[in-house]
């Protein structure tokens, strides 16, 4: 069984690789949900669709991880990420791991549009 740090860092190794697919077989169980201030994502395919709604605002971005935490199940992120049209200073992202998958993530940050 993997742990959850090395969950946690496989999950961020296939988004930076843009690899949603893998991320989303290895690291996320089937009944994963996902509390977001875009709203609630349940399974699989909410890990799509809120992966797409990331990728929509911020197309073409970068990302820079601040911080990362691991204490028992549970991990937290800070994030930033930059794209020619916008940018997040404060992305905040928990997890609660089980049985080597992701089974709740919460998702926060303020989506700030650039003056072109």
């Amino acid at each position: 069984m993997e742990s959850v740090t090395s969950v946690i860092y496989s999950h961020l190794t296939h988004r930076l690789a843009g690899d949603t697919g893998a991320d989303i077989c290895e690291d996320f169980a089937e009944d994963v949900i996902i509390l977001s201030s875009l709203g609630r994502f349940y399974g699989h395919d909410g890990v799509r669709r809120s992966a797409t709604l990331l990728a929509e605002q911020l197309p073409g971005s970068s990302f820079s991880f601040r911080q990362t935490l691991i204490e028992g199940a549970f991990g937290f992120l800070e994030w930033t990420a930059k794209a020619p049209t916008s940018e997040v200073c404060d992305g905040a992202d928990s997890f609660v791991v089980r049985d080597g998958r992701i089974i709740l993530q919460t998702i926060h940050y303020t989506l700030t549009t650039l003056e072109g």
